[in-house]
């Protein structure tokens, strides 16, 4: 039998990479399912993640909207009676970016090789999560497939609803911001060294301010290249860093939640997510130990990952939720352990996380608005603060000059 080189995703989110023999990438599924796991990638050959296939994963990232309408679309052609094969052929021909459309058609064509959908979409890890393939195959085995992907789609809206607050609540300030550097840069290359060959050919007594920003401006026209250059490796380097490695991630995950403002937010996002996430799941009929493995990896950190992962524990052991949540009271606050334990005694789980959710949600838009609100006087002291620092600066030896006659 062949050897295949593959890649697994436990039912609790656990990577796996290793090599097996078996008949064909059929036969090493169905061992690997055995095990508790899920082909996630499999080949001849060893992975070697080289520099094109990390270009190609940091171009061509596929949206969160895309993939939101993909999910909301394929739930309405279904309810409609369109076959899953059709449904994909006629969203292949609406407008995706260039590499969606790309792993739609492999998709499609997996459909009609006789694959299930779910397992087609597990060939593209990178663009469908654990959460978006396995309520795909949760509504295959209950053949509410479009009921499924519904859920799918609502919670992806909710997702993208609030990183579009998020994102437009920062664009003002960025734009200030690097209008900001923009000018600073021209003024230190254009402005200050003709003014300080001025002040120098008049023979004036510089201030200790005034030589400190023509210093700073002569270092700035001298290694400009060198700076933006440092500027773009430094951006780039602390997104892989933070990102990519262990340590990174671990270092921006407690400043979040050790940070005063910032743990707020970082709390209300990952309950807010935990909450739609468990009760889309649930909901759809994913035993509640199978719900807590897939939310591990949907949650953005590390503290509330590795939470949920004990929690799984010990509910395995006969715990309930409620108790395994009070045991991180740090990260999960009181109205979050009282709504799980009402759902747990009602019965109505997923009808009190959606409420869990919403609220949650809602809180963040309100912070999120409140900040924006903040941020533009903070913005407008400090552009003021910077420019009245130059003006002074720039006028106080002509002004000196003029004292002495």
């Amino acid at each position: 039998m062949p050897l295949y080189y593959y890649k697994a995703k436990s039912f609790s989110g656990e990577n796996k990479v290793a090599s097996e023999e078996a008949r064909d990438e059929h036969d090493l599924a169905q061992k690997l399912h055995e095990t508790g796991f899920l082909l996630i990638k499999s080949s001849d050959k060893p992975f070697n993640q080289t520099k094109m296939q990390f270009l190609e994963s940091l171009f061509n990232r596929i949206s969160l909207q895309e993939k939101m309408v993909l999910a909301r679309n394929l739930a309405s052609m279904l309810e409609a009676g369109l076959p899953l094969s059709k449904a994909l052929a006629v969203l292949l021909k609406q407008d995706h970016s260039p590499a969606f459309k790309k792993i739609l058609t492999v998709v499609e064509a997996k459909i009609r090789e006789g694959s299930p959908f779910s397992e087609a979409l597990n060939q593209f890890p990178d663009t469908f999560d654990n959460f978006f393939v396995s309520m795909v195959a949760v509504g295959e085995s209950t053949g509410n497939l479009e009921g499924s992907l519904r859920l799918v789609g609502d919670r992806m809206k909710k997702d993208y609803e609030v990183r579009s607050k998020v994102k437009g609540a920062m664009i003002y300030p960025t734009v200030i911001f690097i209008l900001m550097i923009a000018v600073g840069i021209i003024m230190m290359t254009m402005f200050v060294p003709r003014l300080a060959e001025t002040f120098e050919e008049l023979n004036i007594t510089l201030p200790p301010l005034t030589r400190a920003i023509v210093w700073i401006a002569h270092v700035i026209s001298a290694y400009i290249y060198l700076i933006i250059g440092g500027l773009a490796v430094t951006i780039f380097g602390s997104r892989f860093l933070f990102k990519k490695t262990y340590f990174g991630k671990r270092l921006f995950d407690t400043f979040m939640i050790k940070t005063p403002g910032l743990k707020n937010i970082s709390q209300l996002y990952n309950c807010a997510r935990f909450s739609r996430t468990m009760s889309s799941l649930t909901s759809g009929g994913v035993p509640i130990v199978k719900s807590l493995g897939i939310g591990v990896n949907t949650l953005s950190n590390g503290y509330y990952q590795d939470s949920l992962k004990d929690i799984m524990k010990k509910v395995q052991k006969g715990e309930s939720l409620s108790s395994g949540l009070g045991s991180y009271e740090k990260l999960y606050p009181p109205m979050v352990l009282q709504m799980v334990e009402v759902g747990e005694q009602s019965g109505s789980m997923d009808k009190v996380l959606v409420d869990l959710a919403s609220f949650y949600e809602d809180e963040i838009s309100e912070i999120v608005k409140n900040l924006s609100s903040l941020l533009e006087p903070v913005i407008m002291v400090v552009v003021a603060v910077m420019v009245g620092i130059f003006a002074i600066a720039m006028i106080q030896p002509l002004y000196g000059m003029l004292s002495a006659f």
